[in-house]
């Protein structure tokens, strides 16, 4: 069931805009008492301070009356607080918003937002609010015979004398295209073989802004891909390439003269592991192991939706890790696209094979910044565990442009080294690479070396490895975050 909520803005509550639930946000500050006091007086403000512990658990707390001009059905105050420092407590609102909502089973839910702290998080209040109110009640029952029957708010009223229609549009769009990228995530293997989900793609992404081109095998195969073949040969691999040219107006003119961003996707449909094939209890999430590519194809809808005057080219490279005859073994060398040689010592440090191919093609069309994002390596989680995701970049000033996007989008990283005393560990075979080291060594660093080797010296990079908050661990049950659509997007609106 794919419920979208209707938003509104009033500059108060009246007339026809009756609400089922009426929420106040709730700060333990003296100017939200100040503030609530001069709306509805000192009746109210009076009960705030003597149920002000329930509150500060972070629990709603009913009045116990409603006026007799009743706006609405019931009146909650919500307290808006975050569980640590480093949580956005405007995004944790409107979850709890909504969970309150369905308990409610309210249909049309008002909130008085110009109540909100001004300065609690970065990045435009209205935004988050409508982004995440938006998720809170996504659900994946794309395959399910018995839909869940959940109550579920079909419109919410933001109460404000600030209309903010860029900022709903903005929170909109990224929650449409952080939809898209977790249902992408989500579907079972059988339902997006690589073939299968290239035709979704350019489906999902057909927008008078964007061309999609879908390069099959024997495309691939003029390109030199070496590595997505290899990967890829036991089934139908291909590369989507998607190009977003921004609108021809006047202000956008200088800007589109700019080298474009290009954003590269890691798209294992379904990782095995190949020969060396994973355990069990290793492959359960693993049909998730495209969450890069879905993070790319997210960005790039929400980029046409928000039209910003930087283009941008995505590129997703589409493969299923399988057993088979043509399955990658351990000693092949294979020649990437950009004729690097690379010894395979693992067939399950695959993800790198494919994003060199298409980190190369990115460079060869001459972009000014390349961002890959990959769920990599099992290094990184042992490094960040699954709240954060590692960072490495060639630039400073790229690598802290990527965190301050995923800070307004509520994306954790952590800047990561790329250390070259570790370039050794993948030389000395019979090739110019191995695809890992020949030694025990950091993981997630030697990968990022790896990719490097594939990045024009001219081009700025930054690889965002993903591992942790990418799969989260709530794939069983439906639970994923599509976690760097944000970020991408953000990062790209910032430039212009």
């Amino acid at each position: 069931m794919k419920t979208h909520l209707t938003i509104g803005v009033v500059p108060r509550l009246g007339g026809g805009d009756v609400a089922d639930l009426l929420v106040v946000p709730w700060s333990d500050n003296a100017r939200f008492m100040r503030q609530i006091g001069e709306l509805a007086g000192v009746e109210i403000s009076s009960f705030l301070e003597r149920h002000g512990a329930s509150l500060r658990n972070k629990k709603p707390l009913a009045l116990p009356c409603v006026p007799e001009n009743q706006r609405c059905r019931a009146i909650f105050f919500v307290p808006v607080v975050s569980a640590n420092r480093e949580d956005d407590p405007i995004r944790g609102f409107a979850e709890q918003v909504i969970r309150l909502a369905q308990s409610q089973r309210a249909e049309k839910v008002a909130i008085l937002i110009d109540l909100l702290p001004k300065a609690s998080w970065r990045g435009s209040t209205m935004e988050r609010l409508v982004e995440a109110a938006e998720l809170a009640q996504y659900q994946f029952t794309d395959f399910q015979s018995k839909i869940p029957d959940s109550s579920t708010v079909s419109q919410l009223i933001l109460v404000s004398e600030h209309a903010c229609p860029r900022e709903i549009q903005t929170g909109l769009a990224l929650a449409a295209s952080y939809r898209l990228a977790r249902d992408i995530i989500l579907t079972p293997p059988n339902h997006k073989r690589p073939r299968d989900l290239a035709e979704r793609i350019s489906r999902e992404l057909d927008h008078p802004l964007l061309s999609v081109t879908v390069i099959d095998r024997a495309g691939l195969e003029r390109l030199g891909a070496g590595g997505i073949l290899a990967v890829g040969n036991v089934g139908e691999p291909v590369l989507v390439r998607i190009e977003y040219s921004p609108p021809t107006e006047p202000g956008a003119r200088l800007a589109a003269r700019r080298r474009p961003v290009a954003l590269v996707g890691k798209g294992v449909t379904m990782d095995t592991g190949g020969y060396a094939l994973k355990p069990l209890s290793g492959q359960k999430a693993m049909k998730g192991d495209c969450a890069g590519a879905a993070a790319v194809v997210g960005a790039m809808r929400a980029i046409a939706s928000l039209k910003p005057a930087t283009p941008v080219r995505g590129y997703v490279a589409l493969v299923e890790n399988l057993i088979g005859p043509g399955a990658m073994l351990t000693g092949d060398v294979i020649t990437t696209l950009d004729k690097h040689t690379v010894e395979i010592m693992n067939p399950d440090a695959e993800g790198r094979l494919i994003l060199a191919d298409a980190i190369a093609l990115a460079c060869q069309e001459g972009p000014g910044v390349v961002i890959d994002i990959a769920t990599l390596t099992g290094g990184v989680v042992a490094a960040l565990g699954n709240k954060r995701a590692g960072v490495f970049a060639t630039s400073t000033r790229l690598a802290e442009a990527i965190i301050r996007a995923g800070g307004a989008s509520g994306e954790r990283f952590w800047r990561l080294p790329l250390a070259d005393e570790y370039l050794p560990l993948l030389e000395g075979g019979i090739a110019d690479l191995r695809n890992v080291a020949s030694t025990p060594g950091p993981d997630a660093t030697v990968a990022a070396l790896f990719l490097r080797e594939f990045v024009a010296p001219q081009v700025s990079w930054v690889h965002l490895d993903i591992a942790g908050p990418g799969l989260g661990d709530g794939m069983e049950r439906g639970h994923v975050a599509g976690f760097g659509v944000g970020t991408l997007t953000r990062f790209v609106c910032s430039r212009g």
